[in-house]
């Protein structure tokens, strides 16, 4: 060993103690010129981002089982209670995480991916995606209503992210494998690969690009291959009927339907902002309560929607009940 001044004793290792982490992306440096290895990486981060989004399905749903499973338990009023706190205590969990260990985790993972494509290069830390699979599963799987769409998104826009710049790509084509991960993550989370597209050219890119499409074609086709091996290929949302399926003039119903959906759909939005934005500016609490208060108030909406329908739809995501429906 050697001795180095206030540092104390540190121990000399061998050669060939650290493995040659840096032996493949080198190998791929040398036999593929920047473009072929964007390809290449397309494959890579469809499959990756596949498995994740698949894993971050597999989290939410095993930590909501176990709440579940706590409450038929204990059963009578010590199950309403679980019921009632499981998403406070999963609040109090995730406002720790986010204000102590990755603040850049917060929000809904839509708009920090944004900031990051457009502003950063897309340069996005695996540290943070990791994070926000850890915040939104507890989050998620206690019980607050939530989806697993914004965090799927920055989950998988990281990791495609850390390929591309792990394996040396140039700064526009780290940029560009955001967006094949945005498309990879929503395609393996929600069965739907032409959606996925659609989303990506929506949300974040501003105009239609055929080398866009193609490299987050292969990235979206091979999550979809993963999500299908693992789970099946059955939809989210179940709708029957389709064998038999006749227009009619009651289908007129839907103009109104539609405009109605459009009103409030928009009138939710902007008041879950300005909701969201005064509890941004309060002061009356710490932030890493803030969390907890709100999955209080969701287990009392929740509680008081179970009693009054016999529905577990406010809890979690409520996919199921969506399709008992």
């Amino acid at each position: 060993g050697r001795l180095h001044p206030g540092k104390g004793w540190t121990r000399r290792r061998p050669p060939g103690f650290f493995p040659k982490v840096k032996a493949f992306p080198n190998w791929l440096r040398v036999h593929f010129d920047d473009a072929q290895r964007y390809l290449i990486l397309c494959v890579i981060a469809g499959a990756l981002c596949g498995l994740v989004a698949v894993s971050f399905h597999f989290a939410i749903e095993w930590l909501f089982h176990g709440v579940l499973a706590i409450r038929e338990h204990v059963g009578g009023v010590g199950g309403w209670l679980i019921l009632l706190f499981a998403p406070c205590v999963g609040g109090l969990l995730t406002g720790f995480i986010l204000t102590y260990i990755a603040p850049k985790a917060v929000g809904s993972g839509i708009p920090q991916v944004k900031q990051a494509f457009h502003n950063d290069f897309g340069t996005i830390r695996l540290r943070d995606g990791v994070w926000r699979f850890v915040a939104g599963a507890i989050s998620i799987g206690s019980g607050n209503s939530l989806g697993r769409e914004g965090p799927t998104v920055h989950i998988c826009s990281a990791v495609a992210s850390t390929l591309g710049r792990y394996f040396g790509l140039a700064r526009r084509r780290v940029q560009a494998m955001v967006p094949v991960g945005m498309g990879a993550g929503l395609a393996a989370a929600f069965n739907t690969p032409v959606s996925a597209i659609t989303f990506v050219f929506e949300e974040l890119l501003d105009d239609f690009s055929s080398k866009a499409l193609g490299a987050i074609l292969v990235a979206v086709v091979i999550a979809a291959v993963v999500e299908r091996s693992i789970l099946g290929e059955h939809p989210i949302f179940n709708v029957g009927g389709l064998d038999d399926f006749r227009l009619a003039w009651w289908m007129l119903i839907c103009v109104p339907l539609g405009l109605a959906a459009a009103f409030f759909g928009n009138f939710f939005v902007g008041l879950l902002l300005t909701v969201r934005g005064r509890a941004g500016s309060s002061r009356s609490f710490p932030k890493v309560l803030r969390p907890a208060v709100g999955g209080l108030i969701v287990g009392m909406i929740g509680c008081t929607a179970l009693l009054l329908t016999e529905r577990m739809g406010v809890f979690s995501i409520g996919y199921q009940e969506l399709n008992a429906s």
